[in-house]
């Protein structure tokens, strides 16, 4: 009833085949609206994929702004040790700073080095 299992004890009848296709075409159904939604929200959110920094590249990390004078991004260069989706772990001559990748900058010289290439 309402494609739901009641709760009783009384004992149960095993469902019909055409009830169980109607379970697996709404599970299809939504499986694709939910894929559309998806690809709306990425596309009104300028979502992409970031595939600008790998393992071993030479990064900065930005720092927190005290004041309006200081600088946005750490000097110390750190190296790209872990990355897991989004969240990156670099690791310096003394620390260690795990951060959301928005949070990381790479470093000019790839940069250069590629475009002359």
């Amino acid at each position: 009833m309402f494609q739901r299992e009641p709760r009783t004890r009384l004992p149960d009848v095993p469902a019909k085949p055409a009830e169980m296709k109607v379970d697996e075409d709404v599970r299809q159904n939504e499986a694709k609206a939910n894929a559309k939604n998806k690809a709306y929200f990425e596309k009104r959110h300028n979502v992409r994929e970031n595939d600008e920094l790998k393992i071993g590249d030479r990064v900065l990390v930005e720092n927190e702004h005290k004041t309006k004078c200081s600088s946005r991004f750490n000097p110390e260069k750190l190296i790209v040790e872990k990355k897991k989706g989004s969240m990156i772990t670099a690791k310096g001559n003394k620390k260690e700073v795990t951060r959301n990748a928005l949070f990381f900058q790479e470093n000019e010289n790839r940069k250069r080095r590629q475009r002359e290439q």
